[in-house]
């Protein structure tokens, strides 16, 4: 089984001073593919290549600037995207496309954090990555060559 590894950066949910890393996000007209702007929803990741059967593990950090605890969903993404958080606050998620799937896809995530006091509202912040499906017809092999003695 072939798996595709890659890392991603979330925004923090609130801008301005806080303990969270400053994380420079990528252009989604840098990306070699035609993006439709459209279809992002909040801020917009990167992009991503993935071929039909093999595996594509992508994890993205986030930070909550209050240190609150947060949770993940998805919004919307391919079926078969399988999307998990863990204790470092980094969203984890895996797909292995099909070959109906080849194409181009938005996969959207929403980060929520608790919030701080009863009187307030959870904050969160929606993320879309890119991701490019292609399918690649490898060529056939063949064995080595025997000599057949009839």
């Amino acid at each position: 089984m072939r798996i595709a590894l890659v890392s991603l950066m979330l925004a923090p949910l609130v801008f301005g001073a806080n303990p969270c890393p400053t994380w420079t996000l990528p252009d989604p007209l840098a990306c070699p593919y035609t993006i439709d702007l459209a279809k992002i929803k909040g801020t917009y990741i990167g992009w991503l290549q993935a071929e039909p059967g093999v595996v594509l593990v992508a994890e993205a950090e986030s930070c909550d600037p209050e240190g609150l605890a947060m949770t993940a969903s998805v919004v919307s993404a391919p079926a078969g995207v399988i999307l998990t958080t863990d204790a470092n606050k980094v969203l984890h998620f895996q797909w292995t496309p099909t070959w109906l799937q080849i194409g181009m896809h938005y996969l959207a995530f929403k980060v929520t954090d608790t919030a701080p006091a009863p009187n307030l509202d959870p904050n969160s912040t929606t993320v879309t990555v890119f991701v490019v499906v292609r399918g690649v017809n490898h060529a056939p092999q063949v064995g080595g060559c025997r000599a057949i003695t009839q």
